[in-house]
């Protein structure tokens, strides 16, 4: 009703006020697929010249049908022409499944008519015109062939005229001819040269309006999702004067090229009566002006009763109906606005939505409202049109719906500031219990038994901060905050630490791990790759979790478009009733499972609300004491490595060499090359592989020696405890430095001394001023200078601000040593000082000495011996002697092994040094033994 008013006021008063359009959007749902290639389809209506049945042959003809053949010869699909059933109609076969298609129809009403189906992007537009004939059109004739066509178009003519519906266009034309019709309302289609120049006399196109534009689509099946998918790719490849050139093909004019002797005749004839009428018009214009002065007063008269009229249709509105100036000042109103709305205070038009449920203060009534802006037409000034209605019963209830979602949204949005709040204070003390558990772990390697405590107690602050980092991921999915932060990334580089690491896992649980990675050439890619192995480790740890025996199998697959992983375990499985609540959050399978193997119950839900977030899709397959297979496939788009060069060496791995050439590796013909030998657990790995070339960068694990960095450090940490957490880091990766507790403190230090300083590391959220800021003020003086934030909001905000304010990189806390290296280490170069030669034995207490340098000394005249004849074990040895040399604190002797360790052939002249140091060693160990005993 709403509508048909609105409708109404517009064409009565378009000197008042203009009503906004609307627009409406059609949902596309997916299917299966499916191989049938062959649509059926029928015509249930004469649709000319869309799609008819011819009159000859009874075989179906239009437009539309040529487009099918256009569709055909594209895509490999075919069209099958089915007769309509016996007092069927389409709807009906469609609704019964005995046709695939609807070949032609309104999207926007596609699915209240059909109740379902998949909706093509609209093919063509028909625009509809409205010719009023009279002054005051009252009957409209609409050509109409089916009840919701006439039920559609007829909601587009006022409520006072009357629409008259016709089957055909020959039977409107012909009650056209005869006077019957003040007025039609038809598609630019069925307005045809033919047909204006055969109503001449009834039609002038100036009259025309165009009312609205109704666009055609196909409507499928929804099982017939592949078919419905080409042909709807088909369709957005279609140029747009495609169908056009195509309707062309059934108009019922004729060009004829040339002239003929009787046709200029005609027009000779017609121009001279043209001149002649002009020249009558001339002499007798004076004779015009009393009759123009004569009409003016007519259509004056006929202003003032439409004027009237209008004023008593909305005296008669059955809505309230309230006009204001731009201040809420009143300008017209109707009588059921006066009598019923008018008592209750008006809201803030300022702030009151297009339309709306608005209920007045301390009332129990609630309104529907319809507001427009519109302008004045003599002042030009904003004016505000109202339409007022009472709210059905079921419209208050979903505004008290809606009300009530607010509030549960807003409540989401609280408890996830929380959570990032709490996750944020207990991540700080977290970071300072792992990093002090670090350095002491480095320190006590000679007590087997405190080693031992310590890795225990490190494994459960890890465990800690991944479970607080499970929650704190849950409630950014949970609220709707989670995004990605895509950067380029190596994606067999990036998942290859993770996958190392859980086959590490596997081995110390007695698993297998099988990992099946399809070599290819697309490794680089743009994306999140964080919140990838993030879906691989909660993958993989359930896996593991829940396999006591036999394998965990991993298959990789990556093309230029989609990131395929299957994870696979021989584990518990699971009964289709636990399958159900599997993204349940805080769900595991049954208490028991809480109890027997630990966690949050928020791995799985996570991973689907990752998978979601990458328009991802997810399966999975389960059954119970057999074990899980879950497939991940996520849309990725990727770029191809290459490296186009020649290399030194030579893979006898097939795998390897798969990899090669994928990469498009060259070899160097005709030049005797070292082999790479790679054993069964790590051809597997690409990234090895990469290492082999030279193309990987330096990984570190918690057990690596780290070479000392150069440089004079500016910390800015206002924790106490991670204040000291650092100063101890940093003295082990050999670097000075200054800490102060906040960042004020350390911009007066940085603006005193600006050239001191080689690199500064921050807190991000500090008092006073905080690391964003720092880093800011900083950057105006020293904009070459590289800043390291670090926080423990892992959020894309956080990075954001980091990268605004000018920050080289940003950790997150809690991060490791190794981590923390692997940052300084971009930007500090390696320290050239080389330790004394007793400088190790000052590391040593006295009385660990006398305890200590006896087997330190026998045992490395055993690796002397074993160096100068070694065998196939020299990797073994080598790897020994260095985890000895990093206990020792013997620096320079395990630099020296971490090369000969990548090296495939490690040559004599090599080990011959390894030797040296070792007799150095040896030497120096047993001078002291000595001494000892003369005492």
């Amino acid at each position: 009703m709403i509508r048909l008013i609105l409708l109404v006021l517009t064409l009565c008063g378009p000197s008042l006020f203009t009503l906004p359009a609307s627009a409406e959007n059609s949902a596309i749902n997916q299917s299966t697929n499916t191989d049938e290639n062959t649509l059926r389809y029928t015509v249930g209506n004469h649709l000319y010249p869309a799609i008819f049945l011819d009159k000859a042959t009874l075989a179906p003809s239009g437009y539309v049908v040529d487009l099918f053949k256009l569709i055909e010869s594209q895509t490999g699909l075919r069209f099958e022409y089915i007769p309509l059933a016996d007092g069927g109609s389409e709807a009906s076969m469609f609704a019964n499944k005995e046709i695939d298609i609807i070949p032609f129809e309104n999207p926007r009403k596609a699915r209240q008519n059909f109740g379902s189906g998949l909706s093509t992007i609209p093919y063509n537009s028909q625009r509809f015109l409205l010719i009023e004939l009279n002054n005051v059109a009252m009957k409209i004739g609409i050509v109409a062939r089916t009840q919701r066509a006439k039920t559609y178009l007829g909601d587009f003519i006022a409520p006072y005229q009357q629409p008259v519906f016709y089957n055909s266009i020959e039977s409107l034309e012909a009650d056209l001819k005869a006077n019957k019709l003040d007025g039609i309302f038809l598609s630019e289609e069925l307005i045809t040269p033919e047909f204006l120049i055969a109503n001449h006399q009834n039609i002038t196109l100036s009259n025309a309006r165009s009312i609205t534009t109704l666009t055609s689509a196909m409507l499928f099946q929804e099982e017939h999702i592949a078919q419905y998918l080409k042909v709807n790719h088909f369709l957005t490849q279609l140029d747009s004067n495609t169908v056009t050139n195509l309707a062309k093909k059934y108009s019922r004019s004729e060009i004829n090229i040339g002239y003929q002797p009787k046709t200029m005749a005609i027009i000779l004839f017609i121009s001279l009566l043209i001149s002649l009428a002009v020249w009558l018009i001339y002499q007798k214009k004076h004779r015009s002006l009393e009759g123009a002065l004569s009409n003016e007063r007519a259509r004056k008269r006929k202003a003032d009763l439409a004027v009237d009229w209008f004023s008593s249709l909305l005296e008669g509105l059955p809505v309230g109906m309230l006009l204001t100036d731009k201040n809420g000042n009143e300008l017209i109103s109707n009588k059921l606005f006066r009598n019923k709305y008018n008592q209750y205070p008006l809201p803030n038009l300022d702030n009151l939505a297009s339309k709306g449920v608005w209920s007045p203060e301390d009332q129990s009534v609630h309104f529907n409202f319809y507001k427009t802006d519109i302008l004045h037409p003599e002042s030009k000034e904003l004016c505000h049109l109202i339409l007022w209605d009472d709210v059905p019963q079921l419209e208050k209830q979903k505004s008290e719906l809606a009300s009530a979602h607010r509030v549960a949204t807003d409540a989401l949005a609280a408890r996830a500031r929380f959570t990032a709040m709490i996750s944020h204070e207990l991540k700080t003390p977290i970071s300072g219990m792992q990093g002090s558990l670090e350095l002491l772990h480095r320190k006590i390697h000679l007590e087997p038994e405190n080693q031992v405590l310590i890795e225990s107690v490190i494994q459960s602050a890890e465990q800690l901060e991944r479970q607080l980092s499970e929650i704190l991921d849950f409630s950014k999915a949970d609220s709707g905050t989670m995004t990605l932060d895509n950067a380029p990334c190596n994606l067999v580089l990036e998942l290859d630490q993770t996958l190392r690491l859980y086959h590490s896992a596997c081995a110390e649980k007695g698993l297998q791990f099988q990992l099946d990675w399809q070599p290819t050439e697309y490794i680089l890619a743009n994306t999140d790759i964080d919140k990838i192995k993030q879906v691989l480790a909660n993958l993989l740890s359930n896996a593991i979790k829940f396999t006591h025996c036999e394998r965990i199998s991993v298959a990789i697959s990556l093309t230029k478009d989609v990131f395929q992983l299957k994870v696979k375990d021989s584990g518990i499985g699971m009964t289709p009733e636990q399958l159900v609540q599997i993204y349940t959050p805080y769900m595991q399978a049954d208490s028991s499972i809480s109890r027997q193997f630990g966690g949050t119950g928020l791995g799985m839900s996570i991973v689907k609300s990752i998978v979601e977030l990458f328009n991802g899709e997810i399966a999975i397959q389960s059954e119970s004491g057999i074990g899980t297979e879950i497939t991940v496939r996520l849309p990725i788009a990727t770029s191809p490595f290459s490296i186009n060069e020649p290399v030194g060496i030579h893979f006898t791995s097939l795998i390897a060499q798969q990899w090669l050439v994928c990469w498009k590796v060259k070899t160097t013909d005709n030049i005797p090359l070292p082999t790479a030998q790679l054993d069964s657990d790590e051809e597997c790995y690409p990234s090895l592989i990469l290492e082999r070339l030279g193309q990987n960068s330096l990984v570190l694990d918690k057990h690596d020696f780290f070479p000392p960095l150069q440089g004079h450090i500016l910390v800015a940490e206002d924790n106490d405890i991670i204040r000291t957490v650092i100063k101890r880091q940093l003295e082990a990766l050999g670097l000075s430095f200054v800490i102060l507790p906040n960042g004020s403190d350390a911009y007066e230090q940085f603006e005193s001394q600006p050239d001191d300083f080689q690199l500064i590391l921050t807190d991000c959220h500090m008092p006073r001023l905080s690391g964003y800021e720092l880093c800011s003020q900083v950057r105006h003086r020293a904009p070459e200078l590289p800043i390291i934030g670090y926080t423990a909001y892992a959020t894309e905000a956080s990075h954001t601000k980091a990268k605004v304010a000018g920050m080289n990189e940003l950790l997150i806390k809690p991060y490791s040593l190794t981590q923390l290296y692997q940052t300084l280490s971009k930007y500090l170069p390696q320290s050239n000082h080389t330790e004394s030669p007793v400088a190790w034995l000052d590391k040593i207490s006295a009385a660990e000495k006398n305890e200590l340098l006896p087997v330190v000394v026998e045992s490395y005249l055993k690796d002397i011996s074993y160096l100068q004849a070694p065998d196939k074990r020299l990797k073994q040895q080598l790897h020994r002697i260095k985890g000895s040399a990093n206990i020792l604190k013997l620096d320079t002797l395990a630099s020296a092994i971490c090369q000969l360790e990548k090296m495939d052939a490690v040559p004599q002249k090599e080990l011959d040094k390894v030797i040296k140091q070792l007799a150095l060693i040896i030497e120096q160990g047993q001078a002291f033994l000595d001494k000892e005993k003369r005492k």
